[in-house]
């Protein structure tokens, strides 16, 4: 089954925690910019339909939803936490599903497109994810020594996440 299945629900979640925490919020509700939010809710509904197509048995249609959904990330052109989770949690689903079915090129051109202007990015967890993924791809593909470079990608990624306010 594929370990990052509610990914798109922590990236809602990353989205309000992320407004609340640091653009302060009216009333009960946080402030967040409304295409972030609208992006937000087109994965989770690509996501859903992911979901409904790998339960009836149909991979293709699962990688056709991520892949979608990709596409719109890119055009919508945010530069958002939020955003790039979008883009890296999708391209992440994406490189799993080709990894399972043995298509490594594609699960390889998933990753790489996903990492595409990563740097960037901020430093999130699904950030530092995609380069775990893009670990065991090249794992798969036998090589030993770009899976560890990826890995070490990962590593620093979380490195500074957990210095993010440190003493």
């Amino acid at each position: 089954m594929f370990p990052y299945r509610c990914a798109a629900v922590a990236v809602a979640l990353a989205v309000a925690l992320a407004a609340c925490s640091s653009q302060g919020g009216r009333g009960d509700r946080p402030v967040v910019d409304e295409r972030t939010e609208a992006l937000v809710s087109l994965a989770a509904a690509h996501h859903k339909r992911a979901d409904l197509a790998l339960a009836q048995g149909v991979r293709a249609d699962a990688k056709t939803e991520m892949t979608t959904l990709i596409g719109a990330a890119r055009k919508a052109g945010l530069t958002t936490a939020e955003a790039w989770d979008v883009r890296f949690d999708a391209s992440g689903r994406l490189a799993r599903l080709h990894l399972e079915d043995e298509e490594l090129s594609e699960a390889e051109a998933a990753v790489v497109q996903g990492l595409d202007g990563a740097d960037a990015a901020p430093a999130t967890l699904v950030h530092g994810h995609l380069y775990q993924i893009y670990g065991d791809v090249l794992e798969k593909k036998g090589d030993a020594r770009g899976a560890v470079a990826q890995h070490g990608k990962a590593i620093e990624v979380f490195k500074v996440i957990l210095n993010r306010g440190a003493p």
